[in-house]
Parts: structure tokens; sequence; C-alpha cells
């Protein structure tokens, strides 16, 4: 069962951090990850949405291809 979604607000979107994290695990190499919002450094008013993976047991995280990979989805 899904935990609870988080809503991370940026500019005119809304992301949800259960698609993103659905996502970023059907990704190879990846084992679990977790997706939250930051405060920006550079505006106090935006977020910015931060990515936490845990690479499977192969170690075999490409993280330039994954970062590519949600980029085009």
């Amino acid at each position: 069962m899904p935990g609870p979604t988080t809503r991370v607000y940026q500019g005119n979107w809304v992301i949800s951090s259960f698609e993103v994290e659905a996502s970023v695990r059907g990704q190879p190499g990846v084992l679990e990850c977790a997706v939250f919002a930051v405060t920006s450094e550079i505006a106090d008013t935006e977020e910015e949405v931060m990515i936490a993976v845990a690479p499977d047991s192969d170690g075999d995280l490409d993280v330039d291809a994954l970062f590519r990979s949600l980029l085009n989805q």
C-alpha cells in the first residue's frame, strides 16, 4: 500500500512525490528512493525537488543516465 503523497509546489506546477518515486524505482540500479521538497537557496518562496536514491546491491547506478531519463518523462 503506498504511503501518503507529498505535493511539491514549484511555480505553477504541483508535483506528486508518489509518481516521481514510482518513476525512479523503475530505473536500472535503483533499490529505493524518497522524493521531498527543499526550500530553494535562490528564492525562499520556492521549493525544489530532492530525490534520495539507494542503489541496488550491484551498485551499478548510473546517476547521469537516471537524471536524463527523468528529464524525458
